[in-house]
């Protein structure tokens, strides 16, 4: 199961988004015809890889649902520039993707400052059309904007997660089935917390909920009410202490780190601090 994040997550640190920033800034530009004629969808890189095609060019399926108009949030890895195109290769952590952003041969002093922002290992937030070139995916941005607040990350991905997790109910999918974002509902209520036994073949083994034993305690624990009703959620060394030695401080540290891949849990006020998704 690929990652959500990598292991540069841990600066997106935060747990809300300052819905201001979403209304400045903005860049358009581009095959305007694309735009706002779809619902917007909030994505992952690795969603965009593991869409369906469909007969027609450029016509992808996701979660049963048509996907066009798309946002996601990367890191720049590489820029390039021609006559009336600029090139990017982006990075979310779950994988990296074209982006081109088709300009004017007149250049604006706009056009000139957000070629100044989008510089290489700069934040950006992409509204644009999923296509295919070459017989490979891409993206056609018809937005860009720096992100300068990171909590604006998270709030993406608990969007995406948000939207794919409807989406999938809505379209009459398993909800009990592990899902490409890597997320899979939890009942509840657990009737015996934080002791779940072992999967068949040991306290590695990876169970049907796609976690293993250590990690599978750890997410009980960020998911227990005391969690959920702190504002700043738990430190590892927290997780640690509420399992009374059933794992060790390697183990704890490890499963953390990948409940934070795969977006079970995010960091809070700093990144010590995690708090579940679920909850």
């Amino acid at each position: 199961m690929a990652a959500m994040f990598d292991a540069s997550a841990a600066q997106f640190g935060g747990g809300g988004f300052m819905a201001s920033q979403a209304d400045t800034g903005v860049a358009m530009g581009g095959p305007k015809k694309f735009g706002n004629q779809q619902t917007m969808k909030s994505v992952t890189i690795k969603q965009l890889a593991e869409a369906t095609s469909q007969a027609m060019d450029d016509q992808y399926m996701l979660d049963g649902e048509e996907l066009s108009n798309v946002s996601l949030v990367a890191r720049i890895v590489e820029a390039q520039e021609a006559a009336t195109c600029l090139s990017f290769k982006v990075d979310d952590g779950t994988g990296t993707l074209d982006v081109r952003y088709w300009v004017d041969n007149e250049e604006s002093e706009l056009m000139q400052q957000n070629k100044a922002q989008w510089r290489v290992d700069a934040h950006v937030r992409i509204h644009g059309n999923v296509r295919s070139f070459n017989g490979e995916r891409q993206v056609v941005a018809y937005s860009i904007r720096p992100i300068t607040d990171f909590n604006e990350v998270t709030f993406h991905y608990l969007h995406a997660i948000f939207q794919h997790e409807h989406t999938t109910r809505m379209n009459g999918a398993n909800p009990a089935a592990p899902s490409p974002m890597g997320v899979k509902p939890q009942a509840a209520a657990v009737a015996a917390p934080f002791m779940a036994a072992p999967a068949a073949g040991g306290i590695d083994a990876i169970g049907d909920d796609g976690l293993n034993h250590a990690q599978r305690l750890c997410k009980q624990i960020f998911e227990s009410p005391e969690c959920a009703n702190s504002e700043v959620g738990f430190t590892a060394g927290e997780v640690m202490g509420r399992l009374n030695g059933q794992l060790s401080a390697q183990q704890v540290k490890d499963a953390v780190e990948f409940l934070v891949m795969e977006c079970h849990v995010y960091t809070t006020t700093d990144d010590d601090h995690f708090k579940s998704t679920n909850c």
